[in-house]
């Protein structure tokens, strides 16, 4: 079979001298395999690094009803989800509020999904919040005074 023959793909096996390497590089990388995959057989990529809980050993999902039935559902739920960030933290413990589950929500499983963490009929998911023991730290954003207006 030529590279861009019909048919199906097969599994590959990436070596580099670290996984960073490999994914920057083998994957993302300018003549990486995403870049060069023929439309009807992109790659899916594998990280076994990568969690999107950031391996924490509590994940908490809100849901919220529909802004119809609820006008403010969404803030009420980043304010929750804040003053649990901002608990974890006094605990001692690191936490990592999360929007990309959203996109598990999109899929045919949504309904399982909703199922399976008992959200109210007819709500969705808003955010969810990864909460354990940090394994890294991270130093907070600069400021960036120009970004803010005050008004007077």
């Amino acid at each position: 079979a030529r590279p861009l023959d019909p048919g199906r793909s097969r599994r590959v096996a990436l070596v580099g001298e670290t996984i960073e390497q490999v994914r920057e590089v083998m994957v993302f990388g300018e003549s990486g395999l995403l870049s060069c995959a023929p439309p009807d057989r992109k790659p899916v990529f594998e990280d076994p690094a990568y969690s999107v809980f950031y391996r924490a050993p509590t994940a908490i999902f809100l849901s919220c009803p529909p802004l119809s039935e609820m006008k403010y559902a969404e803030t009420d739920t980043g304010m929750a989800i804040e003053n649990m960030a901002l608990a974890a933290h006094a605990l001692g413990l690191g936490s990592v509020i999360l929007g990309m589950p959203r996109l598990a929500f999109t899929e045919s499983e949504a309904p399982a999904l909703k199922a399976a963490l008992k959200f109210p009929a007819g709500f969705s998911f808003c955010l969810a919040i990864a909460v354990g023991t940090p394994a890294t730290t991270k130093e907070a954003h600069p400021l960036e005074p120009d970004r803010v207006d005050y008004v007077r």
